[in-house]
């Protein structure tokens, strides 16, 4: 729904309070210089003629409680004449342009690449309500498909984390954009950094085959009798890596050589760190014609293998194996296993006894195919292939215990059963632990869709222990003040070398997005993160 078409159909959306703003809303993204950066204010107010005062605090770590921090930009009026509802009720519009940053003097009340916190005030010092950009689409239309919606459920259902103030955000610097230094950022590390001699060892014990053909003779040729189909998909990974992949699944038997599993090999092809438009239909392009795959990552799943039931390999683009498998620009880390573990399965460990390497608690990951781009060409195209997904996330529910994260996260994803042929994919679906009846329900999905679900979940539902998967609204709050150091404190957590790099995300192609997202706002608004040095959110 676009902008135009939600402010004439939400009009009357403040007609339970004194005033609310429809933009710009908490999350909104600027990208470019703050400094002369205008911000437009849609807002509306129950009374004619009436004018409110648009004001930002005088610096993100300064206390909102106290007036004298807040400075008035604009003062506006409301129109004389305005918007009936069915009920009669009347709500009159206003709008102002303000340049919070007028010169450089006025910097530190939004510092480049940080955020800026507005409001606007009616002349009886009443605050106007305000919604969250990532919600009020979906939430406000939602409202209208209900038999008996009113005007005001739309502010008392969708009105917006920071409610009575809201962030704007700068996406220009983000922390990747910035010079790099010694011991700077350092994606994929929070495993250790590995060798090529530590992944040789690793592959002898794990018996890792020689080459990508040898790799699918023995785990991809159907065995006599076997009537499942290996099963495929093709799309562009926006959610962790940026890159387009061809995924290859199947179940194998047992046989002289190896017990049980399940194996994938997944290969990949674009570049790293492009993600124009241009670019993503480049990587697309590649991927659904086969060509110029640059590496090609494997994975096994063989539950008899007690001390390595999961297992990783890399071949190259010739599809010899190699040790090295880039994941990002950086390179900070790219040897395998360590690279993979950071992700796939944060209780995971290496050990290394002598030549013999193992691996404990790795994970296979599941599809979220709300975080895929694809093709706009037969067979590739989403509904081409929502099936081919379903039966990866089968797949890849069959290898973790049903008490994990990852078991519950297919199930919320399809309601009736991932093992049901056709059974459709819900990706807006909340977990139990964050779902709310009460007035604090849009608060918890703006925190959830506009961070968790995106910048968080990917990895983060790997942990074995439930106050980091996330799935509680409570334990994510619990971890508030550790979440807002290290994906707002970047200077200091990418230093920290006794966690190789702790600052989130903790990959590059995510914390990429994540910077140039309205999820610093929600962070901030959401765990209560104004009055301290975390609130600007700088890189």
């Amino acid at each position: 729904m676009s902008k135009a078409i939600r402010r004439s159909l939400a009009v009357a959306a403040c007609l339970m309070s004194t005033a609310c703003i429809l933009d710009p809303q908490n999350g909104q993204t600027f990208n470019g210089p703050v400094t002369g950066t205008t911000v437009s204010f849609s807002a509306y107010h129950t009374s004619a003629n009436a004018t409110s005062r648009v004001q930002v605090l005088s610096s993100p770590t300064a206390d909102p409680s106290v007036s004298a921090n807040w400075i008035t930009l604009a003062t506006a009026t409301s129109a004389a004449s305005g918007y009936n509802d069915t009920t009669g009720a009347t709500v009159y519009p206003w709008s102002a342009n303000v340049t919070p940053v007028p010169s450089a003097a006025f910097a530190a009340r939004w510092p480049a690449g940080g955020l800026a916190f507005l409001r606007a005030l009616t002349s009886d010092g009443y605050t106007h309500a305000t919604f969250d950009d990532v919600t009020f689409d979906d939430c406000f239309s939602e409202v209208l498909g209900r038999p008996d919606w009113a005007w005001t459920d739309v502010t008392t259902d969708c009105g917006g984390l920071g409610a009575s103030r809201l962030a704007v955000v700068s996406t220009s610097p983000t922390p990747l954009e910035l010079p790099r230094v010694t011991g700077g950022i350092r994606f994929l590390s929070k495993k250790g950094v590995g060798s090529d001699a530590e992944t040789n060892n690793y592959y002898t014990t794990i018996n890792a085959p020689l080459t990508l053909a040898a790799f699918r003779s023995r785990y991809m040729v159907p065995t006599v009798g076997d009537s499942e189909a290996e099963v495929t998909a093709t799309y562009y990974n926006d959610g962790d890596l940026g890159i387009g992949r061809e995924m290859h699944c199947r179940r194998f038997a047992a046989n002289a050589n190896h017990g049980a599993g399940m194996a994938c090999h997944v290969s990949n092809y674009g570049t790293f760190g492009h993600t124009s438009e241009a670019d993503i239909t480049a990587a697309l392009n590649q991927a659904t014609s086969r060509t110029g795959a640059f590496a090609t990552v494997a994975m096994v799943y063989e539950p008899s293998r007690a001390n390595n039931p999961v297992t990783f390999m890399v071949y190259d683009a010739a599809g010899n194996r190699s040790t090295r498998a880039g994941l990002d620009t950086r390179l900070a880390n790219d040897t395998v296993p360590r690279n993979c573990l950071t992700c796939h399965g944060i209780n995971s460990y290496v050990s290394v006894a002598g030549s013999t390497v193992t691996v404990a608690n790795a994970r296979f990951l599941p599809f979220d195919l709300d975080s895929f781009r694809y093709s706009t060409a037969a067979p590739f195209r989403r509904a081409d292939q929502a099936e081919s997904l379903r039966r990866l996330n089968a797949l890849v529910k069959g290898t973790v215990p049903a008490t994990t994260g990852i078991s519950r996260l297919v199930d919320q994803w399809y309601p009736a059963g991932v093992n049901t042929v056709n059974a459709a994919f819900d990706g807006k679906r909340l977990p139990p632990g964050w779902e709310s009846s009460g007035s604090d329900a849009t608060d918890r999905r703006s925190l959830y869709d506009g961070v968790v679900k995106n910048y968080c979940r990917t990895c983060h539902i790997s942990s074995e222990s439930t106050y980091y998967t996330f799935e509680n609204h409570a334990d994510f709050v619990g971890n508030g003040a550790r979440i807002l150091e290290l994906t707002c404190n970047w200077p200091a957590a990418r230093l920290n070398s006794a966690e190789g790099g702790a600052m989130m995300p903790h990959a590059e192609h995510v914390a990429r997005r994540f910077w140039q997202s309205g999820a610093r706002a929600y962070l901030v608004t959401g765990l209560n993160g104004l009055n301290t040095p975390l609130a600007g959110c700088v890189p």
